[in-house]
């Protein structure tokens, strides 16, 4: 089978090159193109492996198969991985950020860790601008958003915004893509009545957040965003969508501006999560009952019992 594959991917790449790839192309090239890319569709973007199937995303089944939700212990507020040590018998576990800090959105949810086949989508739907993927993902994230308790069915859906310089090179704001795709799989499959406002921008260029420590992260972005419409969030519950939930600085400092200037409620809804090294696994029981079986697990480990 391996050498089937093989063989069609060389006969391919000949094509290709020999044949439409030729600078004495007719004049129906263009039609010639269309038609290899049905005929011979190209590698997956993600593991490299020949597309069996025309798609408009480049990623094939396998890829997609590898995106999944989180399935560990995660802080009530913020969504972090909770290590034994955060773990509590109350039925809602705060990491230690959110215990001494609590963030100003009322949840912040993501759908997936930040790692592997959803890290390697986004950069191709972010920096790659593959803007198509936005309708994959933004399906995986909608599902997540459907869980959220409490999230009003009206809600005012409010994705974080680019500075102009920014949404001009990429030539479109992936968080908004994803919040139309959100908009769109909750409206018409679960009943909500959801809506998107561009009620939030950014009004002044930041510093690029990959290599900032949190505290300058959170230096960063103060001031940096503004409502621009105030009565389309006054007394509403507000949905923040992003792509990527690092520290919480964005989600933060974007949800205090809302609620400052008049939203009754702000969540936040992400993509993707980094998250921390050690975490607990889900293992099925209620949050109480897992603190307790991992506390003895630990004891277990460290010879106490």
């Amino acid at each position: 089978m391996k050498l089937g594959v093989e063989r069609w991917r060389a006969r391919v790449r000949y094509l290709r090159s020999h044949v439409l790839g030729r600078s004495d192309a007719p004049p129906g090239r263009n039609l010639a193109d269309s038609l290899s890319t049905v005929l011979f569709p190209s590698d997956c973007r993600v593991c490299r492996e020949p597309l069996l199937r025309a798609s408009r995303v480049p990623v094939c089944d396998a890829c997609r198969g590898l995106l999944v939700p989180q399935t560990i212990s995660m802080c009530a507020l913020c969504g972090e991985a909770l290590g034994f040590e955060s773990l509590r018998l109350e039925d809602a576990p705060l990491c230690r950020v959110c215990r001494f800090s609590p963030p100003p959105f009322t949840q912040a949810v993501a759908f997936g860790e930040y790692t592997g086949a959803l890290r390697e989508m986004v950069g191709l739907f972010k920096f790659e601008r593959v803007a198509v993927l936005s309708r994959l993902l933004g399906e995986k994230l909608a599902e997540e958003v459907r869980q959220m308790p409490g999230l009003s069915r009206n809600a005012i859906v409010v994705p974080v915004p680019l500075f102009r310089n920014r949404l001009t090179e990429r030539g479109f704001n992936q968080s908004l893509l994803l919040a139309e795709q959100v908009v769109r799989v909750l409206n018409g499959r679960y009943n909500f009545r959801l809506r998107i406002a561009d009620a939030l921008h950014r009004v002044k260029s930041t510093e690029n957040q990959y290599l900032l420590t949190p505290r300058q992260r959170r230096q960063n972005l103060r001031g940096a965003f503004a409502v621009r419409d105030k009565a389309a969030i006054a007394e509403k519950d507000i949905l923040l969508i992003d792509d990527i939930y690092t520290t919480g600085a964005t989600a933060r400092e974007c949800a205090r501006i809302l609620r400052r200037e008049g939203a009754a409620s702000a969540r936040v809804a992400t993509l993707a999560r980094t998250q921390r090294d050690v975490a607990v696994p889900w293992t099925g029981l209620t949050t109480s009952q897992q603190s307790i079986a991992g506390t003895g697990s630990l004891q277990q480990n460290q010879g106490l019992i």
